[in-house]
């Protein structure tokens, strides 16, 4: 049987226990809060049938010690708009679509300028058309870009599903078998347990770190090598089979702009748990 009918029919029918913990501890209108936890991280037992990517995998046990709010979507191109006074969507027609051709330059000063606009700390330092981290990434209290680590750990919501809040992808995710060649308003499909829209399909979502294979040990607050070549973009995209939209799948990118790319922001919460 051809492999991508076998994960559709399988993603419909499949029964999978609970993935660890996840901890949902309140939402807003715009944002979900994670708290502390720790998970698996990486091609679970459950999900090998379907893991195709060496980049998945070894799958390790990962601890986040410190709660942290991630937007329940994607930013759209009206938001990125109206912050940095230009569209570079392909599909600029489409106001709450998610903006793309954008790189992670352009992420991290969005970032910083919701930052301003909330007289937050910003979480990069941005010039001569480049952007660098701050010292002590996770304790800014400003906007950034999500770890790897967090992405996954919101995107499984302590559930060991397939797609981000379903086994089946037509639920949750616009991938090339939905979206009739387009992308499409954020927050249409049904969100995962914690709330969060579009973590599979629509658009790939850049995260934090650079690309680095994963380790078989424990991690505590991984935030990935200091610099590399690659980065990484997480939960598959409108014109790419189902596949690649599963939580567990990772792609390693350079930092090139396209029209199946953007991202959503995250915060430390620097209260205590």
């Amino acid at each position: 049987m051809n492999r991508l009918l076998l994960l559709s029919f399988c993603a419909c029918a499949a029964s999978v226990p609970t993935n660890d913990t996840g901890q949902h501890t309140g939402d807003s209108e715009q944002w979900v809060r994670m708290g502390p936890g720790t998970f698996t991280l990486g091609c679970t037992t459950a999900q090998e049938p379907f893991c195709e990517q060496s980049e998945e995998g070894p799958a390790h046990t990962v601890t986040l010690t410190r709660g942290f709010f991630l937007d329940k979507k994607e930013v759209t191109q009206t938001e990125f708009e109206t912050r940095m006074a230009t569209n570079p969507s392909e599909n600029p027609n489409c106001s709450d679509c998610p903006v793309e051709q954008v790189r992670f330059q352009h992420a991290m000063e969005f970032a910083n300028a919701r930052s301003q606009s909330e007289a937050r700390a910003e979480c990069y330092e941005c010039a001569d058309s480049s952007c660098l981290p701050v010292e002590d990434f996770l304790d800014c209290e400003g906007y950034r870009l999500p770890t790897n680590a967090e992405w996954e750990y919101a995107a499984r919501c302590g559930k060991d599903l397939l797609f981000a809040g379903s086994n089946a992808h037509f639920d949750v995710a616009w991938t090339a078998h939905s979206a009739a060649g387009r992308t499409h308003s954020v927050g249409e499909l049904q969100p995962n347990a914690c709330g969060l829209f579009d973590l599979s399909g629509n658009v790939w979502e850049m995260v934090h770190d650079w690309y680095n294979p994963y380790p078989s040990s424990e991690q505590t607050d991984p935030v990935g090598p200091v610099g590399g070549e690659l980065r990484i973009l997480r939960g598959g995209a409108w014109n790419l089979e189902p596949e690649h939209a599963r939580v567990s799948n990772r792609w390693d990118s350079l930092e090139e702009a396209g029209n199946n790319v953007g991202f959503r922001l995250a915060r430390s919460d620097m209260a205590s748990d």
